[in-house]
């Protein structure tokens, strides 16, 4: 039931945002998402998770490395504002 309530509400918070924050060093982001993704594979190969969480954790990993992707290409390119 909480996740009923938690999820309508984080779609509400997200979709009133004006600015995003753009860190400066999305390198060292890329780099700890790697990590990440190996951590989540020795995890698996050891039995410390299943593999339905590290589908789950490896989707949001993927997703967030793509917007890190957008984001380098918006950051390079010149736009008016």
């Amino acid at each position: 039931m909480k996740k009923l309530l938690i999820i309508p509400m984080l779609i509400v918070s997200c979709s009133t945002l004006d600015t995003v924050h753009v860190p400066n060093n999305l390198s060292k982001i890329e780099r700890n998402l790697k990590l990440m993704e190996d951590y989540i594979e020795y995890d698996v190969l050891n039995g410390l998770m299943d593999t339905t969480s590290a589908i789950d954790y490896l989707l949001i990993i993927n997703n967030t490395q793509l917007g890190i992707k957008q984001m380098k290409y918006k950051l390079n390119t010149n736009t008016k504002r």
